[in-house]
């Protein structure tokens, strides 16, 4: 197994307690030869100081599990940007697309899957959002068993879909370069967007090999009290309450900035 007979999650351990200890996550505990023993599992998000570098890890290694060896110059990597300055002319009417955004990428997936369901495949993929400098989400999608040989038909779905009519859509040149490039998106994601936003998404079947996720044989986790696990909730729903709240804010003058200069209002 991976990391060893204790298992990837306490080799995590191992590899962070040098340093740096989260505060955030969970104490597990087992009966060992010797009596008791208890450690501490690290919350693993990328809004944790001393967990930042493993959310790194983890996402990139999850974006490279689903690209094959063999085969994946034929991986479409697709750029889905918002709407131009007809669809969106204000800071809020930018908030509100934002908060869409998500699910605009998931009926562009739908179009792109029954297609490649009529040619009897499952499409998968792996998207990061990054923010446009004029405060507006766009999306970073690689896409694998697409089936689609006319890029024409991404900027149709993703119009369908309500994204702008500006798509980019190509094969990818080298394997290594598009693991890097897709890579930069994912710290951008992560630094950009706040806890709750979805800073990497993939779906159910994009990952091609995996390494063992159970935890750590034979250990369990020790129950928080419970004014404690109600302070932590209290504590952690006002941290993404106030990030969610200058995130939109930021978008609201990055698009408003951007206005002014280009004459858009």
């Amino acid at each position: 197994m991976p990391g060893g007979s204790e298992g990837p999650l306490l080799s995590t351990v191992k590899r962070t307690s040098d340093t740096r200890r989260c505060l955030e996550g969970v104490h597990v505990y087992r009966e060992g030869s010797e009596g008791v023993e208890s450690k501490r599992l690290p919350c693993g998000r990328r809004e944790c100081a001393v967990c930042r570098a493993q959310w790194n890890r983890g996402a990139f290694f999850r974006v490279m599990a689903g690209i094959p060896d063999e085969g994946w110059q034929w991986v479409w990597y697709v750029v889905l940007t918002a709407p131009g300055v007809a669809g969106i002319r204000t800071g809020d009417e930018a908030v509100e697309w934002n908060r869409g955004s998500g699910l605009r990428l998931r009926h562009f997936m739908q179009e792109v899957r029954r297609h490649a369901a009529r040619q009897g495949e499952r499409a998968e993929y792996a998207a990061t959002p990054e923010l446009q400098a004029r405060g507006l989400v766009h999306y970073n999608v690689l896409l694998r068993e697409a089936c689609v040989s006319d890029p024409g038909l991404f900027q149709r779905w993703a119009v369908a879909a309500g994204f702008g009519e500006v798509v980019y859509a190509e094969h990818a040149r080298t394997r290594f370069g598009l693991v890097r490039y897709i890579g930069g998106y994912v710290i951008k994601a992560r630094d950009h967007f706040p806890p709750g936003f979805r800073a990497v998404r993939f779906s159910g079947g994009w990952a091609l090999w995996t390494e063992d996720p159970r935890a750590p044989s034979g250990w369990i986790a020790i129950p928080e009290d419970e004014d404690v696990r109600i302070l932590r909730r209290v504590k952690r729903a006002m941290t993404v309450r106030d990030a969610w709240a200058s995130y939109e804010m930021s978008c609201r003058m990055m698009f408003d900035a951007r206005a002014k200069v280009r004459g858009w209002a």
